[in-house]
């Protein structure tokens, strides 16, 4: 998620920038001879001293005009070229599946170009986007889909698509419930590195804490690049992310332009360099067959055919149950190993191997009793793979073969 930090690194202005920037122009067009503007320069005063700046937007936005107000967007963030030091072209080197962005220019889009990475563009809200939107959520696990940059908020050559005042958000994320949903999934199954993101988005922010609520007792799995706030202890800080939001903060030293950020991220290259390095495998040593190399029967499915297509093996057993909850596009799933009653060595537990899109999709539980169980929420029908006895043994299920699951889920 690429928010206005990087934005800003690369000469663009805040949102308090921008801000200033309407505010001037409605000053200019009520001192203009030719054009009366029915306001006074009191009001104006006290409206640039408001804190809510969803409604300060909405009402520069009305007083300018629709016409006016999309002119001074686009110029603001009309298209300039990329910086040759900035932290996006870093950014791009790390190859992310995809990128979704709250800003309005198309910086991410010239820094991907000159990494010579394919993708397409997603300007999110649109109606010719809802499609497209759609089989985006459908696709993001599949690792043979075409990388996507998703406009979240709109982009600067499309005004009417960016949400920017109080009225857009209104439009985008309570009139309608579609774009909640589909964020939700997003959110909910992925593990998102945030860029700066300086968590003040309210409602991206409002599903955070949602999906947070959901799972408090897991460890956050979100990670955020941001700058540490002014006056605050790191510690109080990480804290208080991990609790609220679900997100793992990484900080960086407050500045105008955000200079720490471009460390923080060729920190991350030179690790990742690191650890795309293969081991060689020393003469002689033998060669584990790890699940991950095996054929793949259904791209769509990774786990389909590789956990020996049984659920019943030896005296133990996968068991699933799917029932519907209060979100009509969300099941609980419920996944139960047993065990045989003469089986008493010790190991190392039972491993769930789940759908890739989870964002732990590898979960180790203990034996209790005999029994071993996980719970998550899921979209739809996926191969549930399990390994137990220290290995020994393999078992499959394929949560779309359940005649008791919902018939919307197995058929997802």
């Amino acid at each position: 998620m690429v928010g206005a930090g990087l934005s800003v690194a690369a000469g663009f202005p805040t949102w308090l920038d921008l801000l200033d920037t309407l505010h001037a122009r409605v000053v200019r067009a009520r001192n203009r001879q030719h054009r009366t503007l029915a306001v006074g320069g009191r009001y104006l005063g006290r409206l640039q001293a408001i804190d809510d700046v969803l409604w300060r937007a909405q009402e520069y936005r009305r007083l300018l005009g629709e016409q006016s107000f999309a002119t001074t967007l686009g110029e603001q963030f009309q298209r300039r070229r990329l910086p040759r030091t900035t932290p996006l072209r870093t950014l791009a080197s790390l190859k992310f599946r995809h990128y979704l962005t709250t800003n309005y220019d198309d910086l991410i889009e010239q820094a991907l170009r000159a990494s010579r990475q394919p993708f397409d563009t997603l300007v999110w809200g649109t109606e010719q986007s809802t499609g497209k939107a759609a089989q985006f959520v459908r696709d993001i696990g599949n690792r043979q889909a075409r990388r996507q940059v998703v406009y979240l908020h709109g982009r600067y050559d499309a005004p009417q698509t960016c949400v920017i005042a109080d009225a857009d958000y209104y439009k985008r994320y309570v009139a309608t419930d579609e774009t909640q949903k589909r964020l939700f999934a997003v959110f909910l199954t992925h593990s998102i590195l945030f860029v700066g993101f300086s968590m003040n988005d309210p409602e991206l922010t409002a599903l955070l804490r949602i999906v947070r609520g959901l799972f408090r007792e897991v460890t956050p799995w979100h990670y955020a690049i941001m700058p540490l706030p002014a006056n605050e202890r790191v510690e109080v800080a990480t804290a208080y992310y991990q609790y609220r939001f679900g997100v793992t903060p990484i900080f960086y030293e407050a500045t105008p332009r955000h200079e720490g950020l471009t460390d923080v991220l060729e920190m991350l290259r030179r690790d990742a360099r690191r650890g795309g390095k293969q081991r060689k495998r020393r003469k002689g040593s033998p060669v584990r067959h790890e699940i991950s190399t095996l054929p793949v029967e259904d791209p769509d499915d990774l786990n389909k055919g590789k956990f020996g297509g049984r659920s019943r093996y030896k005296g133990w057993t996968l068991r699933g149950v799917v029932v519907e909850t209060d979100e009509a596009d969300w099941f609980h799933v419920s996944l139960t190993v047993t065990a045989p009653h003469t089986y008493r060595s010790p190991d190392k537990g039972v491993r769930f191997h789940l759908h890739e899109t989870f964002t732990r999709s590898t979960q180790t539980i203990q034996l209790r009793e005999g029994a071993a169980t996980l719970e998550r929420y899921a979209f739809g029908a996926f191969t549930v793979g399990v390994e137990a006895a220290n290995g020994a043994i393999r078992l499959e299920l394929d949560l779309a073969d359940l005649p008791r699951a919902p018939r919307r889920f197995r058929e997802r």
